[in-house]
């Protein structure tokens, strides 16, 4: 069994993995430079994702910061987010297939499962990730083709 943390970004539902979790706050309590920005977080400057418009999305609310090792012993992101849905208990029979996905966004996700509150599908973010990965967006018709 592993725990992650499951976030909301407008639709797009995201498992991350528990252990790449520093912290979780209000993004109230920072000033957010945006996508490809930059906030202070005790005192480092961390890269800022805006998921929403990172993945293609419609800019959201952006209330909650994640601050995320994508890769163990990587300098933490900022993962600008709506909400924060909760921890969850995932076992490995839980997992469903994963659906074809665009060449620009399969490396960044490998596995998903059900939402528990809706019928949305949840996916996880990779770990470990290149967090470079994360420096320049991906156009919005790489989302959709």
């Amino acid at each position: 069994m592993a725990i992650y943390l499951q976030v909301r970004a407008g639709p797009l539902q995201l498992l991350v993995d528990a252990l790449g979790v520093h912290e979780v706050l209000s993004l109230d309590d920072l000033a957010v430079g945006g996508q490809g920005g930059h906030v202070e977080w005790r005192k480092q400057v961390l890269n800022s994702v805006a998921v929403h418009t990172f993945f293609g999305q419609a800019q959201g609310e952006r209330l909650m910061g994640v601050v995320y090792s994508a890769t163990e012993g990587d300098e933490p992101l900022m993962l600008e987010v709506d909400e924060v849905v909760g921890l969850r208990n995932i076992t490995a029979a839980q997992w469903l297939p994963m659906p074809r996905l665009p060449d620009a966004t399969k490396v960044f996700f490998d596995a998903l499962i059900g939402d528990l509150n809706s019928d949305a599908q949840v996916y996880r973010l990779r770990r470990p990730l290149d967090s470079a990965l994360f420096q320049p967006a991906i156009a919005a018709d790489d989302i959709t083709s």
